[in-house]
């Protein structure tokens, strides 16, 4: 998932490594076969890493948290690593929850 910034920087990533714990390293096979990946799709001779980051998401098996915190006010949370790809989808069934 490439993102250009204002700056023209790219962010560019996205790995999802499930577990209980994680290795306070980063997987060095994982990280060039996504900046091997992306200069391909780019179509560009190299790309140089800036910075690297690990984040950590908290998981449940449910994925979704939604809480009424209001009769109405609704709490939702996604509970995985895939809030960008699926944030728009529990919102008909929450709002509709909400009524008139």
């Amino acid at each position: 998932m490439p993102t250009q910034g204002p700056d023209g920087n790219l962010v560019v990533g996205d790995t999802h490594h499930y577990a209980v714990t994680h290795d306070p390293f980063p997987d060095q096979d994982t990280d060039h076969l996504v900046l091997r990946e992306a200069t391909r799709l780019l179509g560009v001779p190299d790309l140089t890493v800036r910075r690297r980051w690990t984040g950590v998401y908290a998981s449940t098996p449910d994925e979704f948290l939604v809480a009424t915190a209001h009769p109405t006010t609704r709490v939702v949370s996604v509970t995985s690593g895939i809030g960008m790809t699926t944030a728009f989808g529990p919102a008909p069934t929450v709002l509709d929850d909400l009524g008139d």
